[in-house]
């Protein structure tokens, strides 16, 4: 028993041994090597260029986008409704309502098609828009929303969130029809 003790401990010992005593490819070893400018130093400032954001432009952007939205929810043309929605398959695209105090939530762009699709057939009329009241556009003018009152059995509140594609064109993010709190108002 004592040797096989001592034949572990020795094993080991020189597995400890070999491989604290490996090659070290560590870099900070090496001499570090002075960097030498190529340039003089210029005392030039160069400012960033600002680029000036027409808000009200883009709150008439905003608004066109949703009435063209609307009038393609009226017409029930899925294809061009579905052209004002930002392309994208992931859960920050979406769209919900209440119906009879329970809230459905369709999410992606694919969920969203299938709900403008669904809710005519099932319900034989959808979410009506009434006003655009309050457009919020953040400070970039990347994202925005839109708040307003929409009509289906009863008169509801909506809550829009807008959001800047790679082309740097506006499309609907989500719709909350009933704004039940799931998303953020810009203000």
């Amino acid at each position: 028993m004592k040797t096989n003790s001592l034949c572990y401990f020795t094993i080991a010992v020189c597995i400890i041994v070999f491989l604290a005593c490996g090659a070290d490819d560590n870099a900070t070893n090496q001499p570090v090597k002075p960097i030498t400018p190529t340039e003089e130093p210029s005392d030039e400032i160069i400012e960033a260029e600002e680029v000036a954001i027409d808000f009200a432009a883009e709150e008439a952007a905003i608004r066109e986008l949703f009435e063209s939205h609307t009038a393609a929810v009226a017409a029930n043309d899925i294809n061009e409704i579905m052209k004002h929605w930002l392309k994208l398959e992931t859960k920050e695209v979406f769209i919900s309502h209440e119906f009879l105090g329970v809230v459905t939530i369709s999410e992606k762009w694919s969920g969203v098609k299938e709900y403008w699709s669904a809710t005519r057939a099932v319900f034989g009329v959808v979410p009506s828009v009434q006003t655009m009241d309050k457009v919020g556009i953040d400070a970039r003018a990347q994202n925005a929303t839109l708040s307003g009152k929409y009509v289906w059995e009863d008169e509801g509140k909506y809550l829009a969130a807008f959001r800047k594609d790679k082309d740097g064109k506006w499309k609907i993010r989500a719709i909350d029809f009933g704004d039940k709190g799931l998303l953020k108002e810009i203000k």
